[in-house]
């Protein structure tokens, strides 16, 4: 008996299974980058709302409360929004902190001293406050 026909249909079948594992494959990664695309675009899009629609903390400048902080020279930017996330002066994310420095331009001239900041402060204020060398104060 001549197998040579069934030998074939066998690597046609196999081919036909492998083309069609291949297909869901490819289908299942588009998938995968469909869903991490938009849990990403997500999450982007959430620090973007917070670090742009800030608010203080209070409500209104009666309702705020003075709080002192130190600010040195050794101090990065986060380690400048983790204190005053810690002291209460900010309800928003390290990250979008940062982001707000960045973009308004204030990261790199935060000058270190001791500060007494209000929690009816937005946080560009309280950037702008801490950005004033000692002749701009002076001026005010």
């Amino acid at each position: 008996m001549d197998t040579s026909y069934f030998d074939g249909k066998q690597k046609k079948g196999y081919r036909i299974a492998l083309s069609g594992l291949k297909l869901v494959i490819r289908i299942l990664i588009l998938v995968l980058i469909a869903v991490l695309i938009y849990f990403g675009a997500k999450k982007l899009f959430a620090l973007g709302y917070e670090a742009f629609s800030a608010k203080p903390v209070a409500e209104s400048a009666d309702k705020g409360e003075n709080k002192t902080i130190v600010i040195t020279k050794d101090m990065s930017i986060r380690e400048i929004g983790e204190l005053l996330i810690e002291e209460g002066l900010i309800d928003e994310s390290v990250e979008a902190f940062i982001i707000q420095a960045n973009v308004y331009g204030y990261a790199h001239s935060i000058v270190p001293k001791p500060y007494v900041l209000n929690t009816s402060m937005t946080v560009s204020e309280m950037l702008e406050f801490m950005s004033r060398t000692e002749e701009e104060e002076e001026e005010d």
